[in-house]
């Protein structure tokens, strides 16, 4: 019965979703909305994203977020934070989710397929009424956690293979005041911008 209603609280936030605030992803990147479970409350992300077909880079940063309204939380904002960023960066969310194609390992170097993930720094919230709080990332700052993977599909194994080439590494000059998180806004209106984090992680 538990998972009947996390399915049903997970459909209800994907149409809300679809109707709501979302994020600016910059113009050379697109946009793509996915469904996440984080400490048992499903969360919909916004990705912005660019996918190398064979080879080069690719190219995921998290544009923002809202969980269901019907389900308590009890990580703070900075954890689940951090635990999006890694789900975004785990390989077998990555394949089948983000970029879906990669190159055997035995193509290296000729045909190298590299990962790059940026983790924003500054943040603002929107109330959105209903008990929805619209996290997304502010415009204008230039401070992010940058760390690129290069992945390809271990033959041997018959999995992927994620190995770490840089990072991560914190990149840019912070404008942003760093917490404590400012409480939730009026109905449809937005905070200040804030920081949760002045380091990677």
């Amino acid at each position: 019965m538990k998972k009947f209603w996390l399915i049903i609280a997970v459909l209800f936030s994907i149409i809300l979703f679809t109707n709501k605030t979302k994020a600016e992803c910059p113009e050379n990147l697109d946009s793509m909305g996915e469904t996440i479970i984080i400490n048992g409350c499903p969360y919909v992300v916004e990705i912005c994203y660019k996918c190398a077909v064979t080879s080069g880079t690719s190219i995921a940063k998290l544009g923002g977020w809202r969980k269901a309204n019907n389900c308590e939380q009890s990580w703070t904002t900075e954890e689940v934070l951090e635990a999006i960023n890694q789900k975004l960066q785990d390989i077998d969310f990555i394949m089948e989710n983000i970029c879906p194609f990669v190159l055997p390992c035995s193509f290296f170097p000729l045909n190298q397929w590299n990962y790059e993930y940026i983790e924003n720094m500054c943040w603002k919230k929107t109330n959105e009424g209903n008990g929805f709080i619209y996290y997304s990332e502010c415009s204008g700052q230039s401070q992010y956690c940058y760390t690129q993977w290069r992945i390809c599909w271990d033959e041997l194994t018959s999995e992927p293979s994620k190995t770490l080439i840089y990072g991560p590494v914190l990149i840019g000059n912070n404008t942003c005041p760093l917490g404590p998180e400012p409480e939730d806004p009026e109905v449809n209106e937005t905070s200040d911008c804030f920081a949760l984090s002045d380091g990677c992680p």
